[in-house]
C-alpha cells in the first residue's frame, strides 16, 4: 500500500509540474520569403537584437540586395518591432552573430560572396564581413 501511494504521489507530482509554461508574448518577424534568425542578444534598454539572413524585401523587412542578405531586427522588451534592416550585396550573405557595441550600436559578423550594395571589397569566393551600425541599424 505504501508503494502504491508513493507511485501515485510521484505520478501526480509529475503531472502538476510538467505543464507547459505560460507564454508571456510572441511575435513573428519577416517578409513573404525565407527569413531566419541565427543569434539574439538582449539590449541595454531591455529589448532584443536578432541577427540572421533574409531573402525578403517586404512586410517587416525593407530592401534586399539580390539574394540572401544580413538581417538585423530590433525589438522592445515586449517583442514589438522597433526597426529591421537588410545589409549586403547581390550574392549570398550570411549573418551569424550580433553583439551590443559600447556606443549603443551593434556589431554583426558573417560571410559575404560578392561586391555590390553595402559590400565594397571581397578577397575570394566567401569572406568574413563585419558591420558596425548605430543604435537604429544605420551603417555610417
Amino acid at each position: 500500500m505504501k508503494t502504491l501511494f508513493s507511485i501515485l504521489f510521484f505520478l501526480i507530482s509529475i503531472n502538476l509540474f510538467s505543464q507547459a509554461p505560460d507564454i508571456i508574448w510572441e511575435h513573428t518577424y519577416g517578409g513573404t520569403l525565407n527569413d531566419e534568425a541565427h543569434a539574439m542578444r538582449q539590449t541595454p534598454d531591455g529589448g532584443f537584437i536578432l541577427a540572421g539572413t533574409s531573402y525578403s524585401s517586404d512586410l517587416d523587412i525593407p530592401d534586399n540586395y539580390g539574394s540572401r542578405d544580413y538581417c538585423l531586427v530590433k525589438t522592445d522588451a515586449y517583442g514589438n518591432l522597433e526597426w529591421a534592416h537588410n545589409y549586403g550585396g547581390p550574392g549570398v550573405d550570411y549573418c551569424e552573430d550580433v553583439e551590443n557595441a559600447f556606443d549603443g550600436g551593434y556589431v554583426a559578423i558573417g560571410s559575404v560572396s560578392t561586391i555590390g550594395g553595402d559590400i565594397i571589397e571581397t578577397h575570394g569566393l566567401a569572406d568574413v564581413w563585419v558591420i558596425k551600425t548605430d543604435n537604429v541599424g544605420n551603417l555610417p
